[in-house]
């Protein structure tokens, strides 16, 4: 099997050029279409930029397996290119949104609407 020497990115805008309105997501009722996931990954890594978080930055993830999971993935490596996982509980990160010491930024999932 081979595979295209490009990047995410390229991955990713290619499947939303593609597939567009096909679902690419689907958790229980609520799905993303490829265009939905394109489009919000765009938004997380431009709020992430937004926040100083760049190039090189990990970013920790620390939220529950579910559809938002994946746009806060992909978009944290179209941002800093190093998200750090580990589930919920493993990652030392405020579930207030606190800093916790050592850290640029502790947000998470549960701090709110903020997707």
């Amino acid at each position: 099997m081979s595979y295209p020497e490009v990047g995410l990115d390229a991955v990713l805008a290619g499947a939303a050029a593609s597939y567009g309105d096909r679902v690419a997501i689907a958790d229980g009722a609520a799905d993303l279409t490829f265009t939905d996931l394109y489009d919000r990954t765009l938004q997380v890594a431009a709020g992430l930029r937004a926040r100083g978080i760049g190039g090189g930055d990990r970013v920790a993830i620390a939220m529950p397996n579910n559809l938002w999971f994946p746009v806060v993935y992909l978009g944290t490596a179209r941002a800093s290119r190093l998200p750090v996982t580990g589930g919920e509980r493993r990652i030392p990160v405020s579930r207030h949104g606190r800093r916790d010491p050592g850290s640029r930024h502790g947000r998470t999932a549960h701090d709110g609407e903020d997707r």
